[in-house]
């Protein structure tokens, strides 16, 4: 992956198909879906994959569908229809991680803290990783990708949406005009898992 531009930012409306789409809807919406409250003073390790809850007004409901090396997916289930649908956009190696996050309306928009998903022990983003914000709900809530330029692009939160990104610092600003944003976060890797294993 010489050519590795991590600048790239990819915008897809209408990204599932209606069918798809109202099937994992349904599911997220669903009352079996597994939500864990994260509080904004969960103390998260810098060194942890993720830094969302770093924030004094920023807590939010998440729920894991995947990670790698701890909790297996099985390849013929629904959210593999997500990932194919994703990898004829962005080919990838295989996924690291997928979890679905919900936002409640706090009655003004809250700006979560600069972050990157995956990092190394050192707390250094790994090279190779795209990362995916695809929105489920219609809102005035998004995603800010901070550019290696020193500039940022906002991507508004809209119903079958993604924004894809090669992995770098980004916030995600919540909503003020819904009960609810809900997203579901994706990590690939565009190398192989020993090459990952190895850094």
């Amino acid at each position: 992956n010489a050519a590795w531009d991590s600048s790239m930012i990819k915008v897809i409306d209408d990204f599932l198909s209606e069918d798809v789409f109202s099937m994992l809807r349904d599911c997220i919406h669903s009352s079996a879906f597994p939500w864990t409250y994260v509080p904004h003073s969960s103390g998260l390790n810098p060194n942890q994959l993720d830094r969302h809850a770093i924030d004094g007004g920023a807590s939010m409901m998440s729920s894991p569908i995947f990670a790698w090396q701890e909790k297996g997916i099985d390849y013929d289930n629904m959210w593999n229809l997500f990932l194919r649908k994703h990898d004829q956009h962005m080919p990838f190696e295989f996924p690291i991680r997928m979890k679905a996050n919900l936002y409640f309306n706090k009655g003004k928009k809250i700006q979560h803290p600069k972050h990157t998903d995956i990092n190394d022990n050192d707390g250094n983003p790994l090279p190779n990783v795209i990362t995916s914000v695809f929105s489920f709900t219609e809102c005035n809530g998004s995603t800010v990708i901070c550019k290696k330029d020193g500039t940022q692009e906002e991507v508004q939160s809209k119903a079958n949406r993604i924004v894809l990104f090669n992995s770098c610092k980004h916030y995600g600003i919540t909503q003020d005009d819904t009960p609810i944003r809900v997203i579901l976060n994706t990590n690939v890797s565009t190398v192989p898992p020993q090459i990952v294993n190895a850094r």
